[in-house]
């Protein structure tokens, strides 16, 4: 244990430092104390090595306190590496684990393994360091790999941050970071906690870009080095009460890759995960994998209402990176939002979304821009898109910039707003071209195309500008298979000889194959393409009769059907129709069917099939 102001530090002017060594069975605990290694000149620091089966206790006091590695001014030496080992580790009051470079030299490199880690609070009260004041809650406690600031264009490279743990809570303003403030390379920093990580609160002194608890890599102000690479893998990460984790480029160098693997996220009450450009370097991708993912609230710094986000922005002449979300569910709700934007002469990035379900509940997804071409939102993969409460998706442009276009990919799937509730779907411009929104769904439920003026009540997708030409709306409906209600062609060729008219059957067929026989007009066609009407073919011209001939034929006709004895039902009024069984010719040339087959007189008939068996009796 050390206490009140105490120190142990292992140094070297020339050569490779001594290393610095504590170890426990149980605890270790600095109080208001340092310890650790430096370089100066051309020497080269020497390792931390910390022990302690039960608990690392690091508090802060009246001074400043640090655990770690340096490399000091004008130094060409590599500052040492610092390797942790704890049941738990626990920081506080402003206390920080540190390895940095002043000078040409490297910064170390920072291990840490414990089953918990917590980051918590600031300096509970001014301290005078030198010829300055840290005033109250500006002394972070932390977790820090650097570039300092100072170290001059030629500086070296901060070092790797690693974490590795079950839980990692950081509160009231805690930080783990790497940075570099000079012409180094930020450091990576990579955080593994298998069950974990739960960040909240912030500094007395917060502003919207300091003093928040979070987990940072950064380029500072007059940096030329490259923006360090973030990876957090873990369950549960959950952000609450302005809590940030972010990969800001405020210098000129490279941007930097944020990447977070989790389970499950939750970012809530003004809290915020953003890659950002803060100067005229550019920012960097930032990458999200999830199962479930839940963007919730707003959240108040200093008279500010701010959402609850995932971002990707650019506030200078740097363009923004892209913001890529891959997850089982996203919900955005309450105020929150899912944005990439650029807010001054540089350009935004795009946002990607790959989702089974994407819930907006009072949320937005934005796409804004200043200056020239819109940024794009791309949706894919959807089973659902549900919109209540005046959700927005917007890809807007001001200025002469071009709106954004917007793509919703739900083949399979369904793109719902409620109704009346002012959910829009938007890719305007002012000066410039309107953006163009392409939806393919099965079903596009409660949104119509036209003019979407906030809190009209309706549900509208537009990609007007209000000076240029508007963009274009495109609605699928992949519901139709154009395949849908088409036969199937067979393979074998059909026999035409088959497609020929049979001949009559006989015999027992015959009675079990009746079928019908209609003739309409004056003629027919012969059953088999060979025959010909050669036999004597019965036609006759059509005519009119008068009505007194008609009257006497019909006489006549009575007469024959006597003299041959045919026998007609006596009253047919009632009668079912039947077929007839029988038919004859009479002396002017007419057919009659009769119900009842006669004893009949054989007559030529023009088309008999030739395998019709035909008995003439007389």
């Amino acid at each position: 244990m050390l206490l009140g102001d105490s120190s142990i530090f292992s140094s070297t002017f020339g050569g490779t430092g001594g290393t610095l060594r504590l170890q426990a069975t149980e605890s270790i605990q600095l109080n208001d104390s340092s310890a650790g290694t430096l370089a100066r000149g051309n020497g080269q620091a020497g390792d931390v090595r910390i022990n302690a089966n039960d608990s690392l206790e690091l508090v802060g006091g009246d001074s400043l306190n640090s655990l770690g590695s340096q490399a000091l001014n004008n130094s060409t030496g590599d500052a040492g590496n610092i390797f942790i080992n704890a049941g738990q580790l626990s920081i506080q009051d402003g206390f920080r684990i540190e390895a940095s470079t002043f000078g040409t030299g490297n910064g170390g490199n920072i291990q840490i393994r414990a089953s918990e880690v917590e980051v918590i609070g600031t300096n509970p009260q001014p301290i005078r360091e030198a010829n300055r004041i840290f005033r109250r809650g500006e002394l972070t406690s932390g977790i820090v790999s650097q570039v300092a600031e100072g170290a001059g264009i030629n500086s070296g490279d901060a070092g790797s941050l690693t974490i590795d743990t079950q839980r990692l809570v950081i509160l009231d303003g805690g930080v783990v970071s790497t940075a570099t403030f000079a012409g180094g390379d930020g450091g990576t920093l990579t955080i593994n906690a298998s069950e974990s990580i739960f960040l909240s609160g912030a500094s007395p002194l917060i502003s919207r870009d300091q003093f928040r608890s979070g987990i940072f890599v950064s380029a500072e102000p007059d940096a030329t080095g490259t923006v360090g690479e973030l990876t957090i893998t873990t369950d549960q990460l959950t952000l609450d009460d302005r809590a940030e984790i972010s990969a800001n480029n405020r210098g000129s160098g490279q941007p930097g890759l944020a990447t977070l693997n989790v389970d499950a996220l939750l970012v809530q009450g003004g809290s915020e995960i953003r890659a950002s450009s803060l100067g005229v370097g550019d920012g960097g991708t930032l990458i999200v994998n999830a199962d479930s993912i839940l963007i919730t609230g707003t959240g108040d710094i200093r008279g500010e209402t701010i959402p609850s986000a995932l971002s990707a922005l650019a506030r200078s002449s740097g363009d923004a990176g892209n913001l890529q979300i891959t997850a089982s569910t996203v919900e955005v709700r309450d105020g929150a939002e899912v944005s990439v934007s650029g807010r001054e002469s540089g350009a935004a990035g795009n946002l990607f979304i790959t989702a089974d379900t994407l819930r907006l509940d009072r949320g937005r997804l934005t796409a804004s821009t200043n200056a020239g071409e819109g940024a794009e939102i791309t949706i894919q993969n959807l089973t659902l898109l549900e919109m209540r409460d005046r959700s927005q998706i917007t890809a807007e442009a001001d200025n002469a910039a071009n709106g954004g276009n917007i793509t919703i990919n739900a083949p399979d799937g369904f793109v719902v707003a409620f109704p009346n509730q002012d959910n829009d779907i938007i890719a305007n411009a002012f000066e410039g071209r309107g953006g163009d929104i392409r939806i393919t769904a099965n079903s596009i439920i409660g949104l119509q195309e036209q003019r979407a003026i906030l809190n009209n009540g309706t549900n509208d997708i537009d990609a007007s500008s209000e000076l240029g030409t508007s963009g274009t709306v495109t609605l699928n409906r992949p519901d139709v298979d154009p395949s849908q209600g088409l036969v199937e062609l067979p393979t074998d060729v059909t026999d035409a000889s088959s497609l020929i008219a049979q001949a009559c059957p006989s015999g027992v067929m015959a009675e079990q194959e009746l079928s019908e026989f209609v003739i309409t007009g004056r003629g027919g066609l012969p059953p088999n393409p060979s025959d010909t009407d050669s036999i004597n073919p019965v036609a006759t011209d059509w005519v009119t009769l008068e009505s007194s001939e008609e009257q006497s034929i019909g006489e006549e006709r009575a007469e024959d059907a006597e003299d041959n004895e045919i026998a007609f039902p006596s009253d047919l009024t009632d009668r079912e129709i039947i077929e007839a069984q029988g038919w004859m010719i009479d002396e002017n040339g007419q057919v009659i069917l009769l119900a009842q087959a006669p004893v009949a007189i054989p007559q030529i008939v023009a088309l008999i099939p030739p395998d019709c068996t035909v008995e003439w009796s007389r």
